[in-house]
């Protein structure tokens, strides 16, 4: 887990290798997803969303929060906020804040899937179709600025969502339903009656 943590430029490795410097594609129209996550601990589903250069992830509950499950919210506008925060029945009202994050942050807290496309560089193999869609098949050589040996292996459709992502010739994630729709705005916003912790105070309840 830790190659994908590195936040220092290896301007050699990106010169002599041979995947483009194109980072991994994001989100660019509407659609709701169900994936399976496989890690050691057995199968995880979990359900994702996407619109313009946005994504929700709904995660089960993460590191020590006591909380029915856990929301990535990501924004890739350049300078845009990202957040995190708990839901689930009878969560307490101390707990209902969402936490600011960027994406480098919110891809520490869940290290399995790879969703920021900062410092990446990949190589387009093939095409492939999973949950009824069409992807392109991608080898990705860099990731957070610093090579992934063996590549990581994915396949992601030509407007964005990740589809498959594979380590080691295991299957790390993969989609089980795809859907192409419109989705409401509010999806991609905290909740209402959330408070923004700006001191990012629950921040390493996240992390395992």
């Amino acid at each position: 887990m830790r190659q994908l943590t590195g936040i220092f430029v290896l301007l050699g490795t990106l010169m002599t290798s041979p995947f483009s410097h194109a980072e991994l594609p994001t989100p660019s129209s509407g659609f709701r997803a169900l994936g399976q996550i496989n890690l050691g601990q057995g199968p995880m589903v979990i359900h994702y969303y996407g619109k313009l250069r946005h994504l929700r992830l709904e995660l089960p509950p993460l590191g020590r929060s006591v909380a029915g499950g856990t929301v990535l919210l990501l924004n890739y506008y350049p300078g845009a906020e990202s957040y995190v925060f708990p839901v689930g029945d009878g969560l307490a009202e101390d707990d209902q804040e969402f936490t600011p994050v960027t994406l480098a942050d919110a891809q520490s807290l869940f290290p399995p899937l790879l969703f920021n496309p900062q410092g990446t560089a990949t190589r387009r193999t093939g095409t492939r179709f999973i949950a009824g869609e069409p992807c392109d098949l991608m080898q990705i050589g860099i990731v957070d600025s610093q090579p992934v040996n063996p590549p990581l292996q994915a396949c992601i459709t030509f407007d964005g969502a990740m589809l498959e992502l594979q380590r080691d010739g295991l299957t790390i994630f993969r989609a089980l339903e795809f859907h192409r729709e419109r989705l409401p705005e509010m999806l991609f916003m905290p909740p209402q009656n959330y408070q923004r912790d700006d001191n990012q105070s629950q921040l390493d309840n996240y992390r395992s």
